[in-house]
Formats: C-alpha cells, sequence, structure tokens
C-alpha cells in the first residue's frame, strides 16, 4: 500500500488523514446505531464510540493545521 511505502513527513500525513476517514466511518455507525438500536447497553456502547471518535478527530484535525 502506499502507506507502506511512505516515509518521514509524507507518512505522517498520510496515516494522520486515512485514520480520520477511519473514525468519520465509525461515527456514522454509532449515530447508525444510536438511532435504531433498542438495547440500552448498545446505545450507550454507541455513545461512547460516537463521543470518543469525535473528539479523536478533532486532535488529529488539529495535527494537520500544526503541519501546515
Amino acid at each position: 500500500s502506499k502507506l507502506e511505502q511512505a516515509s518521514g513527513r509524507e507518512f505522517d500525513h498520510m496515516f494522520v488523514d486515512m485514520t480520520i476517514k477511519h473514525h468519520q466511518g465509525a461515527v456514522a455507525m454509532a449515530d447508525m446505531a444510536l438511532e435504531k438500536a433498542q438495547n440500552a447497553d448498545v446505545r450507550a456502547k454507541a455513545q461512547m464510540a460516537h463521543d470518543k471518535q469525535k473528539g479523536e478527530i478533532a486532535q488529529l484535525k488539529q495535527m494537520q493545521t500544526n503541519e501546515k
């Protein structure tokens, strides 16, 4: 993969970008669970995942900003 071939700043940039996309997918999945799940434990876990992933996305975006 391109990530395996990259190094240094290029690797850092690609890793952060890919991780943001991954976390955005997790947020979307958690949001779907919050909308559709009936089990309280599932809903609680989805909320926890949503909140954690949103926080990590914010941190990663700050890292992107600091790189520029």
